[in-house]
């Protein structure tokens, strides 16, 4: 029997401001207003340094903006970060193993020149750390092992494996018969639709969904939506994995290049997956002790440990609605593109089923009276 078990050995929570400094080159249009700036987070990496844990990953920006001649155009630029907090803390001799989440908080923008901007972004990170530890005997003053009597058990513990990452490039075609088309912006989410398990792999099958804000220099830059869900299969290797583990995986798009031909638009996609994992075992201890030969005391050592809960992935949908005058868009000509972003607050159990509940961001951009403008509502999310 396996007498070794996972407990909790830190729980952190850190927060610090990044600020990301943007010039753009001559050829890029000067900036006149900043209509959208929005950030993604690869997973973050996690580390132990022996006195601190932390996160360290990649904020990518992308920047729409309406320039003097009162056309869209984007730009995007990408900043490392780090988050951490002070740590002292003891376990086993085994590698501990370190859940990291990174969410932001807040983010502003200004332009602080034609061509320059400043970006400033709140992180927020949780860093949570287990390690796997012996569940042992001491024995004092005893000299005949023989007579010491057990009464034995065993209890469920979750052992639960390091993250696994993985980058890869995705290529697709979006069919159109107009080569004067420009592509201003766009907006990518990575869906997961299974995780398939085997030795040290895992299988993640899902599919981007890209939506292309573009313009037809031809046709008095006319502004219009492309839409696209394009599959993948991607193998991540872990190490560890089996099929008898439990496994979520999530991913996000964090590049994404375009070309206009004559008769599709080639987009070739960054994207980073990332796979979290555990395994449902059995510990085996010592429910009582005691020696026929002699007089003994015993003292027992309780453990924290950590407790099988249910694992799954799932794509969920929220519909809203918002009226127009609410936003201070009524009597616009025409909504040009809708974006939207979630942000999970917390989860909840509730007798049966579980809540999730966080906020959604919808942003328009809608021309009314000849000028382009964008709105946000924010509004609160259970599911």
């Amino acid at each position: 029997m396996n007498q070794t078990a996972m407990i909790p050995i830190c729980d952190k929570n850190a927060a610090a401001d990044f600020v990301a400094e943007l010039s753009m080159p001559d050829y890029q249009p000067e900036v006149r207003r900043l209509l959208r700036v929005g950030v993604t987070l690869t997973p973050p990496e996690p580390f132990f340094d022996g006195s601190r844990v932390g996160m360290s990953g990649e904020a990518v920006y992308d920047i729409l903006y309406a320039a003097g001649d009162g056309e869209l155009y984007s730009t995007k630029t990408a900043e490392s970060y780090e988050l951490s907090e002070a740590f002292r803390g003891s376990w086993g001799d085994g590698e501990p193993v370190l859940l990291c989440d990174v969410t932001p908080e807040s983010l502003t923008s200004r332009v602080t020149a034609p061509r320059k901007l400043s970006i400033k972004c709140r992180l927020r990170g949780r860093m949570r750390g287990f390690a796997e530890v012996p569940i042992a005997e001491e024995m004092t003053y005893v000299d005949d092992l023989s007579s010491i009597k057990r009464l034995m058990g065993d209890a469920e513990y979750v052992r639960i494996l390091p993250s696994a990452v993985t980058k890869t490039e995705i290529t697709d075609e979006l069919p159109t018969e107009n080569s004067s088309l420009r592509v201003v912006s766009h907006t990518a989410s990575v869906e997961v639709e299974s995780v398939e398990l085997g030795q040290d792999e895992a299988a993640v099958n899902g599919a981007v969904c890209l939506s292309i804000l573009v313009c037809d220099e031809e046709n008095e830059g006319r502004l219009s939506r492309l839409e696209r869900k394009i599959p993948f299969s991607e193998s991540v290797d872990a190490e560890g994995l089996s099929p008898a583990c439990e496994a979520v995986a999530a991913g996000v798009c964090h590049s994404a290049e375009f070309e206009v031909g004559e008769s599709a638009i080639t987009c070739t996609l960054g994207i980073c997956l990332k796979v979290s994992a555990s395994e449902l075992r059995r510990a085996e201890f010592a429910r009582d002790i005691y020696s026929t030969a002699v007089h003994s005391e015993t003292v027992m050592k309780s453990y924290e440990v950590t407790a099988p809960e249910r694992v799954f992935s799932g794509n969920l949908t929220a519909s809203l609605y918002e009226p127009l005058e609410s936003l201070g868009l009524e009597g616009c000509g025409e909504i040009i593109d809708v974006a939207a972003s979630a942000a999970v607050k917390n989860i909840e159990f509730d007798k049966r089923s579980w809540a999730v509940i966080g906020e959604v961001a919808m942003e328009l951009l809608a021309k009314r009276d000849g000028e382009t403008k964008i709105k946000t509502k924010i509004k609160e999310l259970m599911v």
